[in-house]
């Protein structure tokens, strides 16, 4: 318990120092962008903050496909469809990638951006429809 306490004050002290320097980088792929896209060899202060927001959006994206699917009585596979073996980090130059090459589309929610950019990157196959 003492651990999480502690990890979450370090958090709480990191998210306030980056605040001004990450307040929209939610807001929109051009503000996720700025603040996430790496800049060279060395990581940046910020780039564990934009991993865990990438991978949540992913996790919290995949969970609600599964269960709207669930819901609706298909089989469950999520929203997309990664091997086993892919990394958080991963995951996340998946996403800067995908907005670094879709300018157009950085204005929209960076939430968005990042689901569209796993369901890019790894499509479920779909299944055929019987023959009738």
């Amino acid at each position: 318990m003492r651990y999480f306490v502690l990890s979450c004050l370090l958090l709480a002290v990191l998210m306030a120092s980056a605040k001004e320097e990450s307040s929209d980088f939610a807001a929109s792929g051009n503000g996720f962008l700025r603040v996430c896209a790496p800049k060279g060899e060395q990581p940046s202060s910020m780039e564990g903050v934009c991993v865990g927001y990438a991978n949540g959006v992913v996790d919290g994206y995949d969970f609600a496909m599964a269960f709207v699917q669930a819901q609706h009585h298909e089989p469950v596979t999520g929203g997309f469809c990664p091997p086993d073996n892919i990394t958080k980090g991963q995951q996340y130059r998946i996403a800067v990638k995908f907005m670094q090459d879709h300018p157009e589309k950085t204005h929209s929610g960076t939430a968005s951006l990042v689901a569209q950019a796993m369901v890019a990157a790894f499509p479920c196959p779909q299944e055929k429809a019987p023959n009738k």
